[in-house]
C-alpha cells in the first residue's frame, strides 16, 4: 500500500474534481470515481475480465492476487473512513458508507483499471520463484536472480527458493534412476521445465504409468510443489463438456489427473485434451455470470495410471502422437519404502530440484519451445498408438491366410488376450473383441464369418482358409 502524496492529490483533483461535494442544507455527497482512483494510488490494482475477478499486487511476494469483490469492498470503506477522519466531516462521510456506494465504487474500478492483456501473454524466460524473479539469459544459458516488479504480472508464483548452487542427489538417486531409463529422466527435465514456465510452448501431455509403488505418485506431487499447488487443479474429462467446467482451469498452468483408470482417454470430454494443450480457443463460463470469454488452451498436463490407457484417436492418430509424451515405471519398486518421501525431498533438495526443473526450462527455451524426443520414446509412443486398435494389429501379425487351415472365433479370441498380455495392453470385453475381430477380419482379408468351421464333429463360429501363425506365446 503506498500513500496519497500531495502530487496525488493535485492530479486526482484535476483528473476527478473534488471528492466531496457540498450540497443544500449542509449535506454531502461523495465522488465516485474520486474514490475509485484514489484506491489505484494507494494500491497497485487491476481487473481482468477472462476471470471477473480484481487483482491487487503483493510486494512481499510480487504475485498479483485474485481478491473476491467483499475484500476489496472492505478495503475501500477503510480507505474512505481513513480520509473522513481528516476531513472535517467525519460523521457524513461515515453514514455515506454503505453497501450500495462501495458496489458503485468497485464497478467503477473494473472499467478504470481493466487489463486485458495483463495474463494473456506470459513473458518466455521468467520463472517467479519465492525469492524474486529467475530470469533466463539465452547468451550465457543461465539463470539470474532479478527483485519482484508488478510489470512482471506474474499471478503463479512457485514457494521455492532459487539458489543456483543447490544440487538434488536423493531426487536422482533415489526416486528418478530407480524408476525409470535415462531417455526417460531427460524427457521428464523438459516437460518438468516447461511447467515451471507455466506455458506449454510444445503443446504435449505427459503420461506417467506402470509399477504400482513405483514413485509415480511421489514425483507428481514434487512436481506440483514445486510449480506451487495453487497453481495446479484437477483435469477431470469426464466432465469438460460442461458449460463452467474450463472454468475451473483459469488461471491455473498444471492440471493433473491421477490413478486414473484405463479408460480415462475413452471419455467423452477426451478430445478436449488436444484443445487444452494445443493453444486452441476455448470459451469460457463463469457461474452467475452471462459473459463468455475466451480462453487459450496452454496448460501443461500429466496423467498418472497404473494401468496402460485404452486411446480411441476418432480418425486423428497422428495429432495424438504428436502431443502424447510417455514414461514407463516398468522396473520394480524398490524395497525401501520411505514415507512422505515427496514432502522429505522438498524440504531437504526443494532448491535443487528447482535448479534441475530450470535446466530442463533452458533446454526448452534454446530449443525453440519443443521437446526433442529419443528414438527410445519414439517408439514407445508408436506403440502406445498401435495399442489403440489392438484387434486390427493382431490380425494383420499373426492371422495369416492358409488354404488348409481353419480358425474358430473362440481360438482367434484366445489367441488375442494371449498378444495383449504379452503387449502388457488394457483387455477389451468380450463382447467388444468378437465385434472387431469381424470387422478386421472383413476390412484387412475380405473375410466373411461363417458358422460351419468344425470343431470336435461340431460347427462353430470362425475363418475357412485362414490360420494363427506364429503362435503367439513367441510373440
Amino acid at each position: 500500500m503506498n500513500i496519497i502524496t500531495p502530487e496525488d492529490e493535485k492530479w486526482l483533483l484535476q483528473k476527478y474534481g473534488k471528492a466531496i461535494f457540498e450540497l443544500k442544507e449542509k449535506t454531502i455527497s461523495l465522488n465516485q470515481r474520486y474514490f475509485a482512483a484514489r484506491f489505484g494510488k494507494l494500491y497497485h490494482i487491476l481487473y481482468y475480465r477472462q476471470d471477473d475477478v480484481l487483482y491487487l499486487y503483493n510486494f512481499d511476494d510480487g504475485a498479483w492476487t485474485p481478491k473476491n469483490y467483499e475484500f476489496i469492498q472492505e478495503k475501500v470503506a477503510d480507505m474512505l473512513h481513513s480520509f473522513a477522519s481528516k476531513s472535517g466531516c467525519q460523521d457524513q462521510i461515515d453514514a455515506k458508507i454503505t453497501a450500495a456506494f462501495l458496489s458503485s465504487v468497485v464497478k467503477i474500478m473494473k472499467g478504470m483499471y481493466q487489463n486485458t492483456n495483463a495474463f494473456s501473454e506470459r513473458l518466455r524466460g521468467v520463472i517467479h520463484c519465492a525469492n524474486g524473479m529467475a530470469i533466463y539469459d539465452h547468451e550465457t544459458n543461465k539463470w539470474s536472480l532479478h527483485k519482484f516488479a508488478p510489470e512482471y504480472f506474474s499471478r503463479n508464483r512457485n514457494p521455492i527458493v532459487f539458489d543456483p548452487n543447490a544440487t538434488c542427489p536423493d531426487f536422482l538417486e533415489k526416486l528418478l534412476r530407480p524408476a525409470m531409463t535415462g531417455d526417460d529422466i531427460e524427457l521428464l527435465q523438459y516437460y518438468f521445465g516447461q511447467c515451471l514456465l507455466g506455458e506449454n510452448t510444445s503443446q504435449t501431455f505427459l503420461y506417467c504409468s506402470g509399477t504400482a509403488s513405483g514413485g509415480k505418485s511421489t514425483l507428481i506431487n514434487i512436481i506440483e510443489g514445486t510449480v506451487g499447488r495453487w497453481n495446479c487443479t484437477e483435469l477431470r474429462l469426464e466432465h469438460m463438456d460442461g458449460r463452467f467446467e474450463i472454468g475451473r482451469s483459469s488461471g491455473k498452468t498444471l492440471l493433473t489427473a491421477k490413478d486414473v483408470d484405463s479408460e480415462f482417454l475413452s471419455s467423452v470430454g477426451a478430445r478436449k485434451l488436444k484443445a487444452l494443450t494445443g493453444n486452441d480457443a476455448m470459451s469460457l463460463e463463469h457461474k452467475n455470470s452471462n459473459s463468455v470469454i475466451d480462453v487459450i488452451g496452454n496448460f501443461n498436463v500429466i496423467i498418472v495410471s497404473n494401468a496402460q490407457l485404452r486411446l480411441e484417436f476418432d480418425g486423428d492418430a497422428e495429432a495424438w502422437r504428436r502431443r502424447i509424451l510417455w514414461i514407463r515405471f516398468d522396473r520394480p519398486p524398490v524395497a525401501e519404502k520411505i514415507p512422505n518421501f515427496d514432502r522429505i525431498l522438498l524440504k531437504k533438495e526443494g532448491s535443487g530440484i528447482l535448479n534441475w526443473a530450470l535446466a530442463g526450462a533452458a533446454k526448452l527455451l534454446s530449443n525453440g519451445g519443443k521437446i526433442v524426443k529419443s528414438a527410445e520414446q519414439i517408439a514407445k509412443i508408436d506403440l502406445l498408438i498401435k495399442s489403440a486398435n489392438p484387434v486390427d494389429v493382431f490380425i494383420k501379425l499373426f492371422v495369416k491366410p492358409d488354404p488348409d487351415a481353419t480358425v474358430s472365433s473362440s481360438e482367434a479370441m484366445f489367441y488375442f488376450k494371449c498378444f495383449c498380455d504379452v503387449m502388457k495392453w488394457p483387455q477389451l470385453a468380450d463382447r467388444k473383441i468378437q465385434h472387431e475381430l469381424k470387422e478386421a477380419m472383413r476390412s484387412i482379408h475380405h473375410a466373411s464369418l461363417r458358422t460351419d468351421v468344425k470343431r470336435q464333429g461340431k460347427n462353430v463360429r470362425g475363418y475357412y482358409y485362414f490360420r494363427v501363425a506364429p503362435p503367439v506365446n513367441q510373440a
